[in-house]
């Protein structure tokens, strides 16, 4: 395969990657706008658990990605991806629960399956390192996405009742 065809499938890729957030953010702009237009309500819990789970799947991306790195051999990488996938699986089943919808579930097998491809079954050294600076990159926007909750933001369709 050339360099410009493989250009063009990591753009292709990389595009991919983005829809899924892109969904994801007009579906909780519709939910801030009109709460209840969207599973009768019910994703106004699923939008609070998703604030819970993207400061767990970052703070686990970071301590799961370190593993790989320090070992070379496929059972010491399964035995790390497994001691720390169980530990941050039963916060996320927790928070998967509470939030009462199967998107979330869904969300997080997805996660995992894609963790489990690039940490352990195919031991990419590049993308283990690109899950570790992103996961770090994350946190610190996480941090300062934050810090906005201190401005003034329009209520919309989010009021006090429904919260």
């Amino acid at each position: 395969m050339g360099q410009a065809a493989k250009l063009i499938l990591q753009a292709i890729f990389a595009a991919l990657g983005g829809v899924p957030l892109m969904l994801l953010t007009l579906t909780l702009l519709q939910v801030w706008i009109h709460p209840l237009s969207i599973d009768n309500g019910g994703w106004v819990r699923i939008a609070t658990s998703l604030v819970l789970i993207e400061f767990l799947l970052l703070h686990s991306g970071a301590f799961m990605a370190v593993g790989p790195v320090l070992f070379a051999k496929f059972w010491c990488r399964l035995a790390w991806f497994t001691g720390f996938g169980i530990v941050y699986a039963v916060a996320l089943i927790g928070i998967a629960w509470w939030s009462k919808g199967d998107y979330v579930f869904w969300l997080l097998f997805g996660i995992l399956i894609s963790r489990l491809m690039i940490l352990v079954i195919l031991p990419d050294k590049r993308g283990t390192i690109l899950m570790l600076q992103r996961s770090v990159l994350g946190m610190l926007l996480l941090l300062l996405t934050a810090f906005t909750l201190l401005l003034p933001a329009p209520q919309l369709g989010l009021t006090e009742e429904i919260r």
